[in-house]
Order: structure tokens, then C-alpha cells, then sequence
């Protein structure tokens, strides 16, 4: 539980502080990019204080950026980082599928939108550094971020160092048939897989287990056993099970999370696929002196043969001894089943394609591809995926548009709604471009729906390509109310740039902004967030 009864407490000489990745040409690129190979600190800060809050998104051709991309944090100065870890997993996306879940100190929200969160408190006596690194043969081509930290007037010297550690573990095979019945005993941690072994003083507060059983059955019944101080097996803490330690019962298979447990992710019944568990020791830290070595069975007594990795959470003081380094990525990678890494690596071949014909406009239209497809890959659809694929690389007719409810037009536009393509063209050639831009905006102010807007306070500018010239509209909305005007005098919060047909046609619902996109017909520029808002005009769209 969060704890608010510090709160109200006064703290002179704090200061409070952020690191993030905004345009500091005051536009509105506010992300960086990763090129492969590439390295770029996201925070560093001087003097004693504590990092608060960690927020990430990204955009990547790499369906594998959870594990191809790597977080690492460094405190006083340290030659080898505290903290060295894939980045999707230490956010709570192992293996590279990212499941929405809320608990108290990591978030992902909303499923589909890649928003990672981390409210761990971070001390440091003598300033920190946060990174992350691309090992991906693909370009990240947007890393937004937000560190915020707090700048204190003197070290605490009472506070550990925050630390997190990856580990995987893939036994070829497992010693015994399964089933937890059998009366097979095991005495001993031997052959457990491991969250966590470090020495020093300091306290483990908890582990994200992440599970792909390419069999199916059961993966739990594994006792978890935390030794601590060197001590003997049986450890003082042992367990029951996996599915009791991670604070479930009874084998479930069921998404859910709470603030110090939960599984975001079961992907189905039998418990084969991928399954994502959580639990935080945040009310019941176990505190260590000289050592803690924490671990669970593989299954009852490690009768299965799981791909299991984990992320162990804990702080230290004084650590003195490197953390076992990260595998090479090859070691990493996810065990998505072989129709997975087909999707994986038409995505990839996609493009690397665009990369390598270096055309500018084509690389605009597959990085909006490529938000597209994180969407759908965190969401699974690999049918989307395909056709995504097959639309980029030029293999076949763009995504089919949903279908559109009709509403009534003003005369010009009421008139082309089923006219064919070629004859909408000789139209809008044979009318005057801003009169039609006064009827296409019109309808859309009249059609506008306050509800749907609350709140929304925001100018929406427009350039329109037709017959070599450009003409610029705006439309504003403050207040509930919507107005369309001819010129570009306000600050816009979105620039749209379009051909007038392409504008006409998404008018009359025949066009999808997506397919528009990719086509580079309609194309957005600015506060992305805002440009997803478009459809708020006009409910004759979707």
C-alpha cells in the first residue's frame, strides 16, 4: 500500500527535478533515436537525491525491443552498473509481450499504447546515470522518456542502493516426468532457478517471474526458498509453491494484478504459452546482513523444463562485487513459437528494406507502420501484423477500412459520396480548392460532438496540396465549441498535411487515415497524441 503519511511533511532544500527527452528546439520531437549499437543517458544528476519516477515509451521496427534494448542505472559514480537489465522486463513486459498491470512500483498502461512506469525509489549519495542501449540490428526510432528525481541538500547515509538483476534458465529437459502427485522428494535448493544471489547488507523486496511452457500443464508447485546470511538448506524462508509464493491459489489462470502480486498475463487455460507473475515484498522486506541467495523449484522437486527469467528488485548497501553480466543477446531472446518469429522477421525485413533505400518520406510513413505494429503485436493480432507487412513492402492492397456510418453532407460533398474515383478527381479539378475546403470543414464543425471533446482545448492545423499550391485552414476547439477559418495565425497543436482528394475522401468516410498515412497522403506532424483525436470531427467517420 502506498503510504501517504509522509506527505504533509515539509522538506527544506529538496528540490525537485527532471530529466526527459523533450525538443529542446521548442518544437515537438520529443524523443530521440537509438541507431543500432547506440547508447544515449536518458538522467544523470549531480550530488545526493533520489530518482522518483521513471516513464518510457518507444517506437521500434524491432518486435524484440524488450529484450534487445537495455536499461542500466549507475549510482556514485560506480564503474559497473547497479542495475542492468532488458528493458521490457524490468518494466514487467518479459519476453517481449507487454500485458497491462498496475501494482505499486511498476506499470504498464494501457496495453496497447506501450506506457512503462517505474515508481521504485532510487537513492544516491554522489549522483546518478540512467542509459539505455540499442542491440538491436534496427534502428529505436523514438525513445520518450521521463526521469524525475529529487535533489536533496545532504545524503541520507541510512539508504541502500536501489539494484535489479535478469536471469533465464532453459533446462534441455527435465530429470523426471511431471506431476505432483508423484512422491518425489527434494531436499535441497539444487537445480532451483535463481532470482537473486548477492552479498553485503541489504533487503530483497521482491521478483517478476516470467514463464513460456511450450508443453503445457502446470508449471507451479515450485517452494520457494530464500536463504539468508549463508545459511543451510531448509532456509528459514521456504514456501509452499509457486502459484502461493506469487500470491494466487490453486493453479489459476486468470489475468489480474494488485499492488504487491498479481499475473498480468496468462495466456491460456492449460497454462501453456506465456505467463507473467508479480510480488513486491514492499510491507515485508527480507532484510540480509551478509548474504541473500533467493530461489524457486521448477515445478515440484524441478520435474519441468519451463524457459523461465526473472527480474529480482532489491537494495544494497556497499555492494562491492560486479553484477553477473547480462547474456549476449542471442542468449536473450524470446521463446516466441516459430509463427511469432516469422512476423518478428518479415517486420524486420520490411524495414531494413526502407532503411537501405534511405528514402526519407518512405521511412516518415513506416515509422507510423511501425507504431501501428507494436499495437498489434502487443495485442497479438498476427493477422494484422501480415497484412501490415504485406501493405509496407508493397506485396498487396493497404489494410481494408472499417466500415462507415453515413450522415448527411452539404450539396458537393453529398454529391461525390458514390462517385468513382475518377470522377471525384475531375470535380474538385473543375472547383475552387478553398470553396471546397470551406464546405469539407464546415461539415465538420457542424457534425463536431462536445461530448466527445470535453476537455479538449487545442487548434488543428491543415495544409492541403492541390494543383501545385498549398492552402492552409485551421480548426479550433476551446470550450466545446468548434470553428473552421481559412489561414494558420494560431498556435496548432497537430499540423495535418493532405491532397484535397484524400481529405474529400476521408470526408466521405471512404478513406482510412491509416492507409492515408502510409501513402504519405495524410500525414501528421506535432502533438501525436492530439492527431489520434481527428475522428472527434465529423461522425460520419469511425
Amino acid at each position: 500500500m502506498t503510504d501517504l503519511s509522509s506527505l504533509p511533511r515539509m522538506r527544506p532544500g529538496v528540490r525537485r527535478c527532471r530529466a526527459s527527452t523533450w525538443d529542446r528546439t521548442g518544437g515537438n520531437d520529443d524523443a530521440w533515436p537509438v541507431q543500432p549499437g547506440g547508447r544515449v543517458v536518458i538522467a544523470e544528476g549531480a550530488g545526493p537525491g533520489r530518482v522518483t519516477h521513471i516513464w518510457m515509451t518507444l517506437l521500434s521496427p524491432d518486435l524484440w525491443w524488450g529484450r534487445t534494448c537495455v536499461l542500466r542505472a549507475f549510482w556514485d559514480g560506480e564503474a559497473t552498473p547497479s542495475v542492468e537489465v532488458p528493458l521490457g522486463d524490468f518494466f514487467g513486459a518479459g519476453n517481449c509481450i507487454a500485458a497491462e498491470f498496475s501494482s505499486t512500483v511498476l506499470e504498464i498502461a494501457p496495453r496497447d499504447a506501450l506506457s512503462l512506469h517505474s515508481w521504485f525509489p532510487m537513492p544516491y549519495a554522489d549522483g546518478f546515470r540512467i542509459e539505455v542501449e540499442n542491440q538491436s540490428d534496427l534502428p529505436v526510432l523514438a525513445l520518450y522518456a521521463y526521469v524525475d528525481y529529487e535533489s536533496w541538500p545532504e545524503a541520507d547515509p541510512s539508504l541502500g542502493r536501489f539494484h535489479a538483476w535478469w536471469n533465464r534458465t532453459r533446462p534441455e529437459r527435465a530429470p523426471r516426468e511431471p506431476g505432483i502427485y508423484e512422491p518425489a522428494l527434494h531436499a535441497s535448493a539444487e537445480g532451483n532457478h535463481l532470482f537473486l544471489s548477492a552479498r553485503g547488507r541489504g533487503h530483497y523486496v521482491g521478483a517478476a517471474l516470467y514463464v513460456c511452457s511450450e508443453d503445457g500443464g502446470w508449471y507451479g508447485e515450485g517452494d520457494d526458498m530464500i536463504f539468508v546470511d549463508s545459511e543451510d538448506w531448509p532456509p528459514s524462508l521456504h514456501g509452499t509453491g509457486t502459484e502461493d509464493y506469487f500470491g494466487t491459489a490453486w493453479g489459476p489462470a486468470t489475468e489480474f494484478s494488485r499492488p504487491s502480486f498479481g499475473s498480468p498475463l496468462a495466456e491460456r487455460e492449460d497454462w501453456a504459452g506465456f505467463s507473467h507473475l508479480y510480488r513486491f515484498h514492499l510491507e515485508d522486506p527480507v532484510t540480509f546482513g551478509t548474504s541473500v541467495r533467493a530461489t524457486i523449484e521448477r515445478g515440484h522437486a524441478n520435474d519441468r523444463a519451463d524457459d523461465l527469467s526473472s527480474v529480482a528488485y532489491w537494495y544494497q548497501a556497499g555492494r562491492t562485487h560486479p553484477l553477473p553480466s547480462l547474456p549476449p543477446l542471442e542468449e536473450r531472446l524470446p521463446p516466441w513459437p516459430p509463427a511469432w518469429r516469422r512476423r518478428r522477421e518479415a517486420v524486420a525485413e520490411v524495414f531494413a528494406a526502407a532503411l537501405a533505400r534511405g528514402d526519407t518520406e518512405e521511412l516518415a510513413r513506416h515509422a507510423l507502420g511501425a507504431g501501428h505494429i507494436m499495437r498489434l503485436a502487443a495485442a497479438r493480432d498476427w493477422e494484422g501484423i501480415d497484412a501490415a507487412c504485406a501493405w509496407l513492402g508493397g506485396r498487396t492492397t493497404p489494410p481494408r477500412a472499417p466500415a462507415r456510418r453515413a450522415a448527411p453532407l452539404p450539396s458537393l460533398l453529398d454529391e461525390l459520396r458514390e462517385a468513382p474515383g475518377e470522377v471525384i478527381r475531375a470535380r474538385l479539378a473543375a472547383e475552387d480548392p478553398d470553396s471546397v475546403l470551406e464546405r469539407v470543414f464546415g461539415a465538420w464543425a457542424a457534425d463536431f460532438d462536445p461530448e466527445e471533446a470535453r476537455g479538449m482545448q487545442a487548434v488543428f492545423g491543415f495544409r492541403v496540396r492541390c494543383g501545385g499550391e498549398e492552402h492552409l485552414w485551421e480548426i479550433a476547439v476551446r470550450e466545446g465549441r468548434c470553428a473552421a477559418r481559412r489561414g494558420a495565425g494560431s498556435y496548432q497543436r497537430v499540423t495535418f498535411t493532405a491532397d484535397l482528394e484524400s481529405l474529400v475522401l476521408y470526408t466521405l468516410g471512404r478513406l482510412d487515415l491509416w492507409e492515408a498515412a502510409l501513402r504519405g497522403t495524410f500525414v501528421a506532424r506535432g502533438d501525436s497524441s492530439m492527431a489520434l483525436r481527428l475522428p472527434v470531427f465529423g461522425r460520419r467517420r469511425p
